[in-house]
């Protein structure tokens, strides 16, 4: 493991001090507790990989992306509550802004919102400036897929715990993760009929089917009687 790690280390090139920073959170306990809500379940998961047991806040969010890291063949590590680093940044007129305020009030706004603080967290300047920018094909074949294959399954997954599944496959390609607004919106702009049949059944989707104001050859099929065809229940 310190080999890999010693690797990993050169090939990103990390520097002494980004190095003492990642040290400092391997060889520390976890900074605190994880504790539950109203709107989440928290835990803690055996991980054979770190040999010991990692916390979660969110048995829907957090939960799953431990399950993809224990997995993972390529991730070598993964830590829960690691300890805080201070970050500076210097604006263009040379004074420095402390962040950490701010991203502390948005991991918690997004906790308390979607389950999941590190949403909160994520960079959305692929949709700031120009509103009319499509996001990357690579971004929208990789929320096409999740879309159909975890969302619009009898499953039943909740929209949040799907796109916190979806960042971390896009982190971990190295894409441009949508906004969870972007991803909702997706969702709502396809076929309510086949998302609510592929979801719920078919019963449920009938509400949702097209109605046909007349019968012709190239109308669906819809059962296999007269009073079927017309839309009546035979008594």
């Amino acid at each position: 493991m310190k080999e890999q790690f010693e690797q990993w280390v050169a090939r990103l090139q990390i520097s002494e001090a980004g190095q003492k920073i990642i040290e400092k959170v391997r060889s520390s306990e976890p900074s605190r507790r994880v504790g539950g809500g109203s709107k989440n379940v928290s835990g803690r998961y055996p991980s054979r990989k770190m040999e010991v047991t990692i916390q979660f806040e969110s048995h829907r969010v957090e939960l799953p992306i431990i399950y993809q890291l224990e997995h993972n063949q390529d991730v070598l590590e993964f830590y829960d509550q690691p300890p805080q680093i201070k970050l500076d940044y210097q604006a263009t007129n040379g004074r420095r802004l402390g962040v950490l305020h701010n991203w502390k009030a948005k991991y918690l706004t997004a906790q308390q919102k979607y389950g999941c603080g590190y949403i909160g967290l994520l960079s959305h300047r692929s949709v700031k400036g120009n509103r009319q920018r499509k996001l990357p094909e690579d971004t929208l074949a990789i929320m096409e897929k999740f879309i159909l294959e975890d969302y619009e399954t009898i499953k039943q997954k909740r929209m949040r715990e799907v796109y916190g599944a979806l960042v971390l496959v896009c982190e971990q390609s190295g894409v441009i993760a949508p906004s969870y607004k972007a991803f909702t919106k997706e969702i709502k702009h396809r076929p309510v009929y086949e998302q609510t049949k592929k979801r719920k059944g078919r019963r449920a989707a009938y509400k949702h089917e097209s109605f046909y104001w007349e019968l012709t050859k190239t109308t669906p099929r819809h059962g296999v009687r007269e009073a079927h065809a017309a839309g009546l229940s035979p008594l």
